[in-house]
């Protein structure tokens, strides 16, 4: 089984420098420098890694774009295209959503009509060739919500709002959240 790497909320900047960076006793005399961690993320999930990533202000492009996921090395691994400029879109009152691809089995079987208002998402692009699995509307204009790619022998998934406060206080109140959540990730077993 294929293991699952979940970030929330993750600009960066926190995956990709390393701890010895910071640590001045480990310097020494020589150039510094360590593997690219977002390299390395693409070899894993090359072999058979299953990357997940959820929205949030430091997610994507995020608040002020200070995400930066769309500057970074593992950028064209992503299920979608991130903008290169603040993308958070937000509302109180919430968000319609529609499930598009009803029979891929992330979706299966769930019931998209009871999902509670979701409270904002970052604005992304789908990349062309990936599944679009469920969307959000704003202002008369759907955007991705879940996206999915197939990536060498692993996978890569990005559900584009939160999955706890707050954007997605409420949807952790939807009946369907662990449903919704095993299914995601049972594709991770794929051999």
């Amino acid at each position: 089984m294929a293991t699952a790497i979940v970030f929330a909320d993750v600009e960066t900047k926190c995956l990709m420098l390393h701890p010895d960076f910071f640590t001045r006793q480990k310097w020494g005399d020589r150039p510094l420098t360590f593997p690219d961690r977002f390299d390395l993320l693409r070899e894993w999930v090359e072999a058979g890694g299953h990357f997940h990533m959820n929205g949030g202000w430091l997610s994507f492009a995020g608040e002020l774009g200070k995400g930066g996921w769309g500057r970074s090395r593992f950028h064209d691994v992503l299920p979608v295209e991130c903008l290169q400029h603040d993308d958070l879109i937000e509302s109180t009152a919430g968000f319609a959503v529609q499930c598009r691809l009803e029979n891929h089995p992330m979706v299966q079987g769930i019931d998209w009509s009871t999902l509670p208002p979701l409270l904002g998402f970052n604005e992304v692009r789908l990349r062309e060739g990936c599944e679009g699995l469920v969307e959000i509307e704003n202002m008369t204009r759907w955007y991705p919500l879940l996206a999915a790619r197939d990536y060498g022998r692993g996978q890569v998934t990005c559900w584009m709002t939160g999955a706890s406060p707050h954007w997605g206080i409420n949807f952790m109140k939807w009946r369907e959240y662990a449903k919704f959540w095993s299914q995601v990730f049972v594709r991770s077993s794929k051999p």
